[in-house]
């Protein structure tokens, strides 16, 4: 056979160029696809812990709720104050009351905090004593 021409030679080594260039893409992509399903598995660790915490947490609000209900008002005549300093006393009464249940339930920890009461839809402005 004859020698390979100048062009065939030039040819031959872009395309060997061109498949190591292919397997070391080949190669980054499988190493990105790898790092994607270990992301993927800790996400859905991570939101399976996250749900149970949020299952959790809602169920102690209820259970509070439900205890809270069950509790007597305060007086009528406590209900009725309208000066500032007065609603604001009521808030932290109830924020105590409310810190008492949650600790006394809890072992003495307190685990509740008025972020998640928020998140949860009470807030200290559906307590007795109106909005802030």
């Amino acid at each position: 056979m004859s020698a390979p021409l100048p062009q065939d030679t030039e040819l031959i080594e872009k395309h060997e160029g061109i498949l190591g260039r292919r397997a070391e893409l080949l190669e980054q992509m499988e190493s990105l696809r790898e790092q994607l399903k270990i992301q993927r598995r800790q996400q859905v660790e991570e939101s399976e812990v996250a749900r149970h915490r949020n299952s959790t947490l809602l169920q102690d609000l209820q259970k509070i709720e439900v205890r809270l209900k069950g509790r007597q008002l305060p007086r009528p005549n406590l209900l009725a104050l309208e000066g500032p300093r007065q609603q604001h006393i009521l808030r932290l009464t109830w924020l105590m009351l409310l810190k008492v249940d949650v600790q006394n339930r809890n072992g003495g920890v307190m685990r509740g905090t008025s972020q998640q009461m928020q998140r949860s839809g009470r807030s200290l402005s559906t307590m007795p004593g109106g909005a802030v």
